[in-house]
């Protein structure tokens, strides 16, 4: 399946050119909050959309049970249910103490990285 990048090249911008946040209100405009509503709606549908989506992939995966590959009557690979990727992971809380490592090492090489910004429509 071919996967559309859904974002577009001005909330890409916007991300970058206002990554910081200030304190205050913007008020909107008629235009505006016409468009924060219409947004609303479009979530609301996506909502919908999404859980219908999960029913039909119910009903294909419950058809493929623990089989990789459903195809059509002729041959064509119409959908793939393969394992998911491994991950690794490491305990350090147990890695610490084996090796007694101290609170003020791991606070002298531990970074803190903020997230972007969250966007949030609110319901009105």
């Amino acid at each position: 399946m071919k996967h559309i990048d859904t974002t577009c090249e001005e909330e890409t911008k916007a991300r970058a050119d206002y990554k910081d946040v200030e304190p205050g209100e913007v008020v909107a405009d008629e235009k505006l909050e016409a468009t924060v509503r219409e947004l609303l709606a479009l979530r609301h549908k996506m909502d919908d959309d999404a859980l219908a989506a999960s029913r039909m992939k119910a009903v294909i995966m419950n058809a493929m049970k623990k089989k990789d590959t459903l195809k059509s009557k002729s041959g064509v690979v119409l959908a793939t249910w393969v394992l998911g990727s491994e991950s690794k992971t490491v305990d350090y809380k147990a890695v610490f103490k084996k090796y007694k490592v101290k609170q003020e090492d791991i606070d002298a090489n531990t970074k803190i990285k903020r997230a972007s910004r969250t966007f949030s429509i609110e319901e009105v």
